[in-house]
C-alpha cells in the first residue's frame, strides 16, 4: 500500500472546519494498517448514538454512518436528496408528506426488511414524553403518521413547514431505528446502535474505542473502506501526536497550539470547511441597564471582535455578524 497523507479536520469558536477526507496511514499501534481501515481521534467518549438522545459529537457522526433516513443531506449542502425514501410528495396545502420507500433495505444484525412500519415506530417513539427525547420538539408539527401500506408512510401537518426535510428528517431525529433492537437492547442500544447505513455497529469498550465495520449489504453500495476505529483520546495534544506518528488517520482539532504543530508537519494534510457553529455574548433585556437598547449598542460597538479572534483562536476563526453562519 503506498504511502497517503493523514488528514486533519480544524474548528474552532465561530468557525468549524471539518474534513471528509478519510485515508490510510502506512502504520499504526506497532504493525501495518490493515487494509481500507480508517483510525480516528476524538477527545470525547461516547453517550448515546440513539438518535431520539444524541447529545453531539462523537455520537452524531457514529449515527449518521450507522443510520438511515428518508432523505440525507447532499454532499457538501444542507439540501436533501433521496435515502431511504425514493421519493416523496407534497399536498399543495403543504401539510401532507408521502414517502414511497426503498424496497428490499436490510436493518444491521438480522433485523429483517425496513417498511412503513419502521417509520411510524421511530417518529412516534420521539414524539412519546416517556421517551423524553431531545428532539421531541422539532416533531411537534407532525400531527401523524399514517401507513399506508409496508412501503408507503403519510406525514400530517398540523400546520405547512418548509423545515420538515432538511431542519427534521435529514437531522438526527429522522434517523430511522428497529422496535425490536430498541426492545431488545433496552438500556444498552444507545452504545450498540442498529440501523441500515453504511457501517454497522461492531464493538465499544468505554473511553477506549468504537468500531464500526462495512455494510456489504448498503443500498447504495458497500463502503471502500472497511472498518473504522474511533479512539478516545481525551488530550488534543495527545492526539496530535499520535496522528504525526501514523497511530491514527483523521483526528478533529480545535486547539490553536495544536493546529500551529500539526500545520508544518509535512505528512498532514489539513482541510478547514466553514461551519453552523457560533459563540456569542448575550445580554438579558430584562434587567437594567441591558433593557436599554442604547447600553447594548454601545457594548457592542465597544467590543473588539476582530482582536478577541485573533488572541483566543490565532486565526482559526471568524467574526460573526448574525446567527445565519456564513456560507448558508
Amino acid at each position: 500500500m503506498s504511502r497517503l497523507l493523514k488528514a486533519v479536520a480544524l474548528s474552532a469558536a465561530g468557525l468549524l472546519l471539518a474534513s471528509t477526507i478519510w485515508v490510510p496511514a502506512p502504520a499504526v499501534w506497532g504493525g501495518a494498517v490493515p487494509e481500507n481501515e480508517i483510525r480516528v481521534a476524538y477527545t470525547r467518549d461516547y453517550q448515546s448514538t440513539d438518535p431520539a438522545h444524541i447529545p453531539g459529537s462523537p455520537d452524531y457522526q457514529a449515527a449518521m454512518n450507522i443510520y438511515g433516513g428518508l432523505v440525507r443531506y447532499k454532499k457538501d449542502s444542507t439540501e436533501v436528496e433521496p435515502d431511504l425514501a425514493e421519493r416523496w410528495t407534497v399536498s399543495p396545502d403543504g401539510k401532507v408528506y408521502t414517502f414511497f420507500l426503498r424496497r428490499n433495505v436490510a436493518w444491521h444484525e438480522g433485523y429483517g426488511r425496513f417498511t412503513a412500519q419502521d417509520v411510524k415506530y421511530t417518529l412516534e417513539r420521539i414524539k412519546d414524553p416517556a421517551t423524553r427525547s431531545r428532539y421531541a420538539k422539532p416533531l411537534e408539527v407532525v400531527e401523524r403518521i399514517e401507513v399506508v401500506n409496508d412501503y408507503t408512510v403519510r406525514l400530517i401537518l398540523r400546520q405547512p413547514y418548509s423545515g420538515l426535510l432538511s431542519a427534521v428528517l435529514a437531522f438526527r431525529p429522522g434517523y430511522m431505528v428497529k422496535k425490536e433492537a430498541v426492545e431488545k437492547l433496552g438500556r444498552d442500544f444507545g452504545l450498540h446502535p442498529v440501523g441500515t447505513g453504511p457501517f454497522m455497529f461492531q464493538s465499544y469498550r468505554p473511553r477506549q474505542e468504537m468500531v464500526w465495520v462495512s455494510n456489504e449489504r448498503y443500498y447504495f453500495g458497500a463502503p471502500q473502506t472497511k472498518r473504522v476505529r474511533w479512539r478516545v483520546i481525551p488530550d488534543e495534544m495527545a492526539a496530535g501526536l499520535a496522528l504525526q506518528r501514523d497511530e491514527i488517520n483523521y483526528m478533529i482539532v480545535r486547539r490553536p497550539d495544536v493546529w500551529r504543530m500539526l500545520k508544518g508537519a509535512p505528512s498532514v494534510r489539513m482541510t478547514e470547511t466553514p461551519s453552523a457553529g457560533w459563540q456569542a455574548v448575550f445580554f438579558n433585556t430584562r434587567r437594567k441597564p441591558f433593557d436599554d437598547v442604547r447600553v447594548r449598542r454601545a457594548i457592542a460597538h465597544a467590543i473588539n471582535k476582530d482582536s478577541i479572534v485573533f488572541s483566543v483562536t490565532q486565526g482559526m476563526a471568524k467574526v460573526g455578524h448574525s446567527v445565519i453562519p456564513q456560507g448558508t
